[in-house]
């Protein structure tokens, strides 16, 4: 069973808009959790860990909502004992912070976002994707599937204290990792 996770901060009110064409596009899902928290403070690692925590599939598939799957299948992404990530906009790297697909083993030895982040914004993304490699987890991309992103950032980039809460988290990852 394949749960999508889909965490969105309603900013503005084209947002609903855009979160319907995100769900609209999906192809293969068995559940769908959308969670839009009323209030910037309750922080993204929160939010998506919390939506997280609501799936029942065996395989998670985390999305912005932003993105559109225009090719491919959900099912695509699931590869056992493998963390996973589509296409996007026709490029291939081995993970994307706002499209991917966790096992469920993997999502409940490991966890998601480490709290650390959640009072800034930025790096929390790349940081599950080091702290993936570092424990061996194999990371793959699928390019039988493809997302369209068309602009990045829009959710985080509209917060109050934008830059002040990308530099606590740039600060936390370049010492966790010695970037």
């Amino acid at each position: 069973m394949i749960s999508v996770i889909i965490c969105s901060l309603i900013t503005k009110p084209e947002k609903r808009d855009i979160i319907k064409r995100c769900v609209g596009s999906l192809k293969d899902a068995d559940e769908i959790i959308v969670y839009a928290p009323t209030n910037y403070n309750d922080g993204f690692c929160k939010s998506w860990n919390y939506a997280a925590s609501l799936a029942s599939g065996d395989s998670l598939v985390f999305i912005g909502d932003g993105n559109i799957q225009m090719t491919g299948s959900l099912k695509d992404l699931v590869i056992e004992d493998t963390v996973s990530c589509p296409l996007i906009n026709g490029k291939s790297q081995e993970f994307w912070g706002f499209v991917f697909c966790v096992p469920r083993d993997i999502y409940e030895k490991h966890g998601l976002y480490d709290m650390i982040y959640n009072e800034g914004c930025h790096y929390m993304d790349s940081d599950l994707w080091e702290r993936y490699k570092s424990l061996g987890v194999p990371l793959k991309s699928v390019k039988t599937i493809n997302f369209h992103h068309p602009t990045g950032g829009a959710t985080v980039e509209s917060s109050p204290d934008f830059f002040t809460r990308a530099q606590i988290n740039s600060a936390i990852f370049n010492e966790r990792w010695k970037k």
